[in-house]
């Protein structure tokens, strides 16, 4: 199977759960710790498929959290997602790239912007407390992730398909 169709499964299988304007399929992002041990958390995100064979997952997180640290170690991560409807499961390597207030790629900046301007008030102030609703607080962070790897399992009939990108 090509990358023009592994991806559209991620993408059709996280739709059929994706109800909300501002829900995202929830995955699991795994990160080294800063001891050298797996960490993961469990994340709402979002995706993006660029060309035939690009593809990037990116989600939104605080400035302050572990993770952030883990990453300045080491970028390296894998998130995992599990679609019950599918019935799959997803595994996608990369490494992160945290896009913050002085980040100059304007593309990336665009996405961190356009995710903070869908967030609720509330969410907004659990970022920096009352702020301006039209720019991203600082502490407002994306983890942009261009994909190396994907593998599909087909939990009905067993298949497994990995890309490499």
């Amino acid at each position: 199977m090509s990358s023009s169709s592994i991806l559209p499964l991620f993408e059709q299988a996280a739709a059929e759960v994706s109800g909300a304007p501002l829900y995202a399929p929830i995955g699991c992002l795994a990160t080294v710790g800063l001891n050298g041990k797996p960490a993961s958390r469990h994340m709402g995100w979002h995706w993006t498929i660029v060309g035939e064979k690009k593809a990037s997952i990116f989600c939104f997180t605080h400035a302050k959290t572990q993770k952030i640290e883990e990453l300045k170690q080491n970028e390296a991560v894998q998130v995992c997602f599990y679609f019950p409807l599918a019935p799959a499961q997803c595994r996608m390597s990369g490494n992160a790239q945290v896009v913050s207030a002085g980040s100059t790629e304007a593309a990336l900046q665009e996405h961190r912007s356009s995710g903070w301007k869908k967030l609720p008030d509330a969410m907004k102030e659990h970022y920096a407390g009352p702020t301006e609703a039209n720019a991203p607080s600082d502490e407002f962070l994306m983890l942009w992730i261009p994909l190396h790897s994907v593998e599909w399992l087909n939990m009905q009939t067993q298949e497994t398909v990995r890309e490499d990108f």
